[in-house]
């Protein structure tokens, strides 16, 4: 058996998992959580409140052990939100609440380093452009904004170290994953280790970071507080997007993952992570044997909500409208960037746009116009990845908004002119962190073996493609002129 803590940003839960990573029915745990938030863009977690929390989740788990029927824990798992920052002083003890993904407060201080440096550059070396939400920009604003803190601070960390500290009951970092060290911005892709250029430009001893190994190890105390782990090891942390592609079976360059949820990603396990990457994407980690290679959207269902409510849609009574109408034909063209853009262009000052309103222009227009401009922003990393994947490697999709549309699931297949695979699998990250660390306990384990079904598959129409292709051709030419304007704006 294996137990799969999943640190999510709105909540923690605890789940088991058997030897062919399939969910013990009836035995969970969940708590629900929340990052501290203002309007100067802090984003915020609560690093002693998440560790009360894991406690809690491990009491109920150790109750629910009975209908494990005597079968023993082999291996204890984590899954994490990503690209977050904690200090630790020299007990080990967090010294600044966990500055999350989603805390822009640093943007300045990132836009002051790209005058410093290469951006470009430093995406081959690392895989991750210089922005607000990685480990550079961070501690340029803590030096800039908090210089007493960061000289009381021995060692930094991500959360799912400092929970797998606790549970072990170390006083110090214990040896962190590749996946987690990828999403800090600090580490060098080529080499597997912390990138010695950064280290040197931020004054950042190798001493303040974990150590890279992805070995299970002993659990210590954890053991002693919880008597179901007593036969079990801990095994490395992993970040929630590469656990989602394992969960879904997208673990080689012969499937593509994409998601679509509140925002949206297209990534893709592969070993070759050597080759020049494109300016689109980034590149992060599964393990030390595969790199994670995508990019990620800051739209997705959370522009269709906005529109539903904005518009008072019914999404389940549009479903059937949006199927019989016909493709790019509504006048319009969206740039879908509400939330800033991310991939694939990274213009941080972006906003939202919808051109061509006429007076007989109706709200399921807009809807299906948003969709489109979501879908062609998708299909543009796509096309960047093609160079990684298998020729018609297919698209295994996942997400609530896009699980919720055969439409749109069409319509990713129609403007990508690739299959759509549907992969009705409910919990992709929790059972991706599973079949990790089957894979980690047991090296015999072969992760396509443990892949779930296809549930559904979506070809694409050539006819629609052809028309897809001028709307995306579209969309560019408004993306340029719009994004330089903002940008002129944003400089004045």
């Amino acid at each position: 058996m294996i137990l799969v803590l999943d640190l999510g940003s709105s909540s923690t839960r605890a789940l088991f998992y058997d030897a062919q990573a399939q969910p013990v029915l009836g035995v969970a745990a969940r708590e629900a959580c929340a990052f501290q938030t203002d309007r100067q863009g802090r984003s915020e977690d609560d690093a002693p409140a998440a560790w009360q929390r894991l406690r809690r989740l491990l009491n109920i788990a150790q109750g629910q052990t009975k209908q494990l029927h005597g079968k023993p824990i082999a291996g204890v798992a984590m899954a994490s939100y990503v690209a977050n920052m904690l200090c630790l002083d020299e007990r080990g003890e967090p010294i600044s609440p966990v500055i999350t993904y989603a805390d822009t407060r640093a943007s300045d201080d990132a836009k002051s380093l790209r005058a410093e440096f290469d951006e470009l550059k430093t995406l081959q070396r690392t895989g991750c452009r210089i922005r607000a939400n990685y480990h550079p920009a961070k501690l340029r604003w803590l030096a800039r904004t908090q210089p007493k803190l960061l000289k009381r601070t021995r060692w930094l960390v991500s959360l799912s170290d400092y929970l797998r500290m606790k549970l072990c009951g170390a006083r110090s970092p214990l040896p962190t994953s590749y996946s987690i060290a990828a999403w800090t911005g600090l580490l060098n892709r080529h080499t597997l280790d912390w990138d010695e250029a950064w280290l040197r430009a931020l004054n950042l001893s190798r001493e303040q970071l974990p150590t890279l190994d992805e070995s299970p190890i002993s659990l210590g105390a954890a053991a002693q507080n919880w008597p179901m782990l007593a036969q079990a090891k801990l095994c490395a942390a992993i970040g929630d997007g590469a656990a989602a592609n394992v969960g879904t079976g997208c673990v080689d360059n012969t499937r593509v993952a994409a998601t679509i949820g509140t925002t949206a990603a297209m990534r893709i396990a592969s070993a070759r992570a050597s080759e020049q990457l494109s300016p689109a994407l980034w590149c992060y980690r599964v393990d030390q044997t595969l790199a994670l290679v995508g990019g990620a959207t800051s739209e997705g269902g959370n522009v269709i909500e906005w529109v539903s409510k904005a518009f008072k849609i019914d999404l389940g009574e549009a479903e059937t409208v949006l199927l019989t109408g016909r493709p790019d034909g509504h006048g319009l063209t969206v740039l879908p960037m509400f939330a800033g853009e991310r991939s694939p262009g990274f213009a941080d000052h972006a906003s939202g746009t919808i051109h061509g309103l006429r007076l007989e222009t109706r709200p399921i227009d807009i809807l299906r116009a948003c969709m489109e401009g979501i879908a062609y922003r998708m299909a543009i990393i796509h096309d960047s990845l093609r160079v990684i994947a298998m020729p018609d490697a297919p698209i295994v999709v996942s997400g609530g908004a896009l699980m919720a549309s055969s439409f749109w699931r069409q319509m990713l297949a129609d403007v990508t002119n690739i299959a759509v695979h549907v992969c009705r699998e409910p919990e992709a990250t929790a059972r991706g962190v599973a079949m990790l660390a089957l894979w980690q306990l047991d090296r015999t384990q072969d992760l396509c073996l443990l892949a779930p079904p296809i549930s559904e598959t979506h070809q694409p129409d050539a006819d629609h493609h052809e028309i897809y292709q001028y709307a995306i051709a579209r969309q560019q030419s408004l993306y340029r002129q719009v994004v330089s304007n903002q940008w002129l704006a944003a400089s004045h």
